[in-house]
């Protein structure tokens, strides 16, 4: 080692030029000794000069031995090789370890070139925010989510995705639509949403396939929530209010059975609970409860967005008649069978008396105990809807803390220059805050609040490429040069990869110390963001 460390200092010491053309010098003579005689005495008797087999000169290629430049070329050889083509049939073939050896080289050698190569990405077209970018930029900005690219032109898209920036237009009707977008979000954010009158929805829910069986399973999910009988599906409240959530039933459950009880489930988590009896509604059926047609109606209060709504029937198998044998029977009076009733006196006795032995059988037979079902849902409203901004809405935009109102001198730059920051995504100039205040300014000249000149303003921010477009600026050469990512460009790439979404703060922490770059920061980060 004492021996080596010196020679190891030196050769750092050399200049690059030098130390490039001692490793080719070295490399040229392993290859002259180790693999040489093998192309010599296989393949040059026909690669060789202008008439080379193939247009392959294996002479000329082996003594310039410039495996980057003749990549493909190589290629062919090595692939040829494997596949036992060359040299050809009825030519000497050289012992497998030959050719093995010779493959592994070329092999090594374009690792080699792989490594060395330095990669040129080219430039980087400025991509355009998709539906799904918008929705959820808009929504981590400014704390609602109301998502407003519901309503854009569908994106275009290239190879089965819609987020290439080179493939992703903008329409004049797309740029109306960012006009009146922003206005809104804006508003909502910082007014809170207007007054919706109620309407009727009909979500979809999926197809589901009950098999009718009369016999109690050993095992079954006590919720429902999991059994084919539950209704499932995904909604959006467009505001935080109260809803009608009407359910319609259908299926059977054998007569005498206790009530059921419905539950319904908002996200995951049990809302409410309610009974149901269908004995005594009314029926066309006296030989079983029949569900088809009744409804229930909950009153559930939703926030504003998206929400998994779930109806199920809890203990499906529990309050059924003491003749199937099932848990916790019902404890109801037997039944009373209507009698059969004598048809007129013109039918035939016999055909009386098939009659009445048919009416005995179906009083007899058991019925289905797991087809009761809720099978869809409207919901109507929004009803009693929460007026006014959200706390979550007012701490997005007012940086400066003062929800109350009661701002300060500064507050407005502080306000606009963390929003500009957030939304476009980079450090913000005085001078583009200046633009976006004097906007501001104006409005409050004109007798409107300070409010709405801040709305104004962030509307701006809103409808500025900076916002609207993921862009990634060339260096001021000609042509660009490759040059490095900044923070925030890399901040910004993770994010829209992973989340489909800006930045948050701690990524925007780290691009503008500087730090992100730095390969164990970048995978705590990746995993945080994964998680």
């Amino acid at each position: 080692m004492v021996i080596l460390l010196p020679a190891i200092l030196c050769w750092m010491a050399l200049p690059a030029s030098m130390q490039q053309g001692r490793r080719l010098t070295t490399e040229s003579a392993n290859f002259r000794r180790e693999h040489l005689p093998f192309f010599s005495d296989n393949c040059f008797g026909c690669h060789t000069g202008e008439k080379a087999a193939g247009g392959l000169d294996l002479v000329k290629m082996t003594g310039a031995l410039a495996i980057p430049s003749d990549r493909d070329k190589w290629e062919s050889v090595r692939q040829r090789l494997l596949a036992g083509e060359m040299p050809p049939t009825g030519s000497p073939r050289p012992a497998p370890a030959e050719i093995e050896g010779v493959v592994r080289w070329l092999e090594s050698e374009f690792a080699r070139a792989d490594r060395n190569e330095r990669p040129d990405p080219g430039r980087v077209t400025a991509r355009r925010l998709n539906r799904s970018e918008y929705n959820n930029t808009i929504r981590d900005l400014l704390g609602i989510d109301p998502r407003p690219a519901d309503d854009f032109p569908q994106d275009d898209s290239g190879y089965g995705f819609d987020n290439i920036g080179d493939v992703l237009s903008l329409p004049p009707v797309l740029m109306e639509k960012y006009l009146s977008a922003a206005e809104r979000v804006v508003r909502e954010a910082l007014f809170g949403p207007e007054v919706m009158k109620p309407s009727l929805a009909r979500p979809r829910s999926p197809e589901r396939n009950i098999k009718p069986s009369t016999t109690i399973p050993a095992e079954y999910d006590h919720t429902g929530l999991s059994m084919p009988n539950a209704l499932h599906l995904t909604w959006r409240a467009p505001v935080e209010a109260e809803y009608v959530l009407r359910v319609f039933l259908g299926g059977e459950r054998p007569l005498g059975s206790e009530p059921i009880e419905l539950t319904l489930w908002v996200d995951g988590v049990v809302a409410q609970r309610m009974p149901f009896n269908p004995a005594g509604r009314a029926s066309f059926e006296d030989d079983r409860q029949d569900f088809s047609s009744l409804t229930v109606e909950f009153r559930q209060r939703l926030s504003e967005g998206e929400h998994w709504l779930a109806v199920s029937i809890p203990n499906l198998y529990e309050g059924l008649p003491q003749k199937y044998g099932g848990p916790k029977p019902s404890t109801l009076p037997e039944p009373q069978i209507p009698p059969f009733r004598t048809p007129p006196p013109t039918v035939p006795p016999e055909r009386v008396e098939q009659l009445r032995k048919l009416y005995e059988a179906k009083l007899t037979r058991l019925r289905p105990i797991n087809v009761a079902r809720a099978s869809q849902m409207e919901i109507g409203g929004p009803y009693n809807q929460r007026t006014g901004p959200t706390t979550k809405s007012l701490r997005a935009v007012y940086s400066c803390g003062h929800l109350d109102g009661h701002h300060v001198e500064g507050c407005e730059r502080k306000i606009i220059g963390q929003m500009a920051r957030r939304a476009w995504r980079r450090p913000v100039t005085g001078a583009e805050i200046d633009r976006l205040l004097a906007l501001g300014s104006k409005v409050r000249r004109s007798g409107d609040s300070f409010e709405e000149g801040l709305a104004v303003a962030i509307q701006a921010l809103l409808v500025s490429p900076n916002f609207l477009f993921r862009i990634e600026r060339d260096p001021a050469t000609s042509p660009p040069a490759q040059r490095r990512l900044t923070g925030f460009e890399l901040a910004s790439r993770l994010s829209y990869f992973i989340w489909s979404s800006m930045p948050d703060d701690e990524l925007l922490q780290l691009a503008e110390r500087q730090v992100l770059h730095n390969p164990a920061i970048l995978e705590a980060q990746v995993r945080r963001m994964l998680a």
